[in-house]
């Protein structure tokens, strides 16, 4: 499912147009990128919490020459899905 089905799938189980569903979808995804910009946690009930965590240095490997690279620690956004939703999907 891509950015624009979720948005018709919005719209047709709402009252809103198509247009008014794109904003609200894009500006959702505007403000969750924001917080996390921050490094806020975001906790989404039933849905799952998104959060910014730091990665430590690490030794990598090019899978095409097999050299040992050094990776940098670096940021990156951690999501665990809640517990509701899990039950959902098992």
């Amino acid at each position: 499912m891509n950015k624009e089905q979720i948005i018709d799938v919005i719209s047709t189980i709402t009252s809103y147009d198509y247009k008014e569903c794109e904003t609200i979808f894009k500006a959702t995804f505007i403000v969750i990128s924001k917080f996390l910009e921050k490094q806020e946690t975001i906790n989404i009930k039933n849905f799952g919490t998104f959060k910014v965590v730091k990665r430590k240095d690490k030794i990598g490997i090019n899978p095409i020459t097999l050299d040992k690279i050094k990776i940098k620690s670096h940021l990156s956004v951690n999501f665990k899905v809640s517990q509701n939703l899990k039950n959902k999907l098992n």
